[in-house]
């Protein structure tokens, strides 16, 4: 059972190498390397050719996960044998695949992460840019980046927050046979804006999360999010290089990175109008709302059965599922919203939750 307890600051002391008392493993992490594959790292710790291409053969990764640069994996040796434990661990949803190898055995094992969990704070200045400040406190580009998604759909940070702006957030650190593996879940952060600390917490619900503010839910807003769990890796912009066509085009909507197969659902009430796939979308649905309002859903890997053109659909139904179908590099959903056919910002536009956990969110206090 996974633990958690507290700590005042980062600076926690540096777990040891342990050793399971019965079947005496000694455990150790290790970082994804650049360039780094399932092949190079088992050669890396001892792994034969032989049984390195049986494991390639027999991995049994899905399409979230990845070999990362600076990830961790850990490495459980025998002190009496040259049995072998390599665990690996998807930087995208909570599974853990351990591959297990001996003289005479070799096997995999797709279990869900069980790590033991310290809480811990972090606070500063802002001195250069805000993606640098929280990284010199906490050297993870992931959890940076995580920061920035509690605010993303009320400001563009860079614009508003000053030089020596404080800031500050709570965040899970998580470890596994004593060994830290990479940091959770951020529970809340604050920023300076304007003299003023912008507060956010995380709350947490049955398939996702979501931040929202202390004194301001949304609840003005006409969309509810499109998805459980809101990660940002790209923003509405009028300029973005794009990844694949390697040009400067315009970036119109909202990129929710999410595992394949994580649900999508409808934001308000509303009218299919367009579903289908094309080169460039693939597979897709297009609602019309009220107040000349229309929310497009792009990369699918699904469409839900009962979408068809002209259903009338409600906030919190299902749409489909997340992909990577057309021009697309990882799963995500690409979320857009014309008003009075123009593009516009849909940030502007949705709540940071999910319809059907709204009552979570709007039960809040707004004084």
């Amino acid at each position: 059972m996974a633990m958690t307890y507290l700590s005042p600051s980062l600076h926690a002391a540096k777990p040891q190498v342990i050793y399971d008392k019965d079947l005496k493993f000694s455990a150790k992490t290790f970082k994804i390397k650049k360039g780094d594959g399932l092949s190079s790292i088992l050669s890396r710790h001892g792994v034969s050719s032989i049984k390195a291409n049986k494991a390639l053969a027999d991995n049994p990764f899905t399409d979230d996960f990845r070999f990362i640069k600076g990830n961790r994996y850990l490495v459980l040796e025998s002190r009496v044998n040259k049995d072998k434990r390599i665990r690996f661990y998807c930087p995208y949803t909570e599974k853990v695949y351990t591959f297990s190898v001996g003289e005479n055995k070799q096997f995999w094992e797709t279990t869900q992460a069980n790590l033991d969990i310290e809480i811990v704070y972090a606070s500063g200045k802002i001195k250069g840019s805000i993606f640098q400040s929280i990284t010199n406190k906490i050297p993870d580009d992931t959890l940076a980046y995580r920061f920035l998604d509690a605010y993303q759909l009320d400001y563009v940070l860079r614009k508003r927050v000053q030089r020596n702006a404080k800031f500050s957030l709570h965040v899970e650190k998580q470890f596994d046979e004593g060994q830290f593996i990479r940091y959770g879940e951020i529970l809340n952060t604050s920023i300076e804006i304007n003299g003023k600390m912008d507060e956010r917490s995380l709350i947490r619900y049955p398939g996702g999360a979501a931040f929202v503010a202390t004194r301001d839910t949304h609840a003005d807003r006409p969309f509810y999010s499109p998805v459980n769990y809101m990660k940002i890796s790209s923003t509405y912009k009028p300029r973005r290089f794009h990844p694949i066509k390697r040009r400067t085009i315009a970036h119109l909507g909202i990129d929710f990175v999410l595992p394949k197969g994580a649900p999508i659902f409808a934001p308000a009430d509303g009218k299919v109008i367009k579903k289908g796939k094309s080169r460039a979308a693939g597979r897709y649905v297009v609602i019309q709302h009220s107040n000349g309002l229309k929310s497009y859903y792009n990369h699918m890997y699904a469409i839900d059965k009962s979408v068809h053109r002209g259903l009338r659909i409600k906030a919190g139904d299902p749409i489909g599922q997340i992909g990577c179908t057309g021009y697309c590099t990882l799963p995500h959903l690409h979320f857009a919203v014309k008003k009075n056919n123009r593009f516009v910002n849909p940030a502007k536009y949705t709540r940071s939750y999910p319809f059907n956990h709204r009552h979570l969110f709007e039960s809040r206090s707004l004084n």
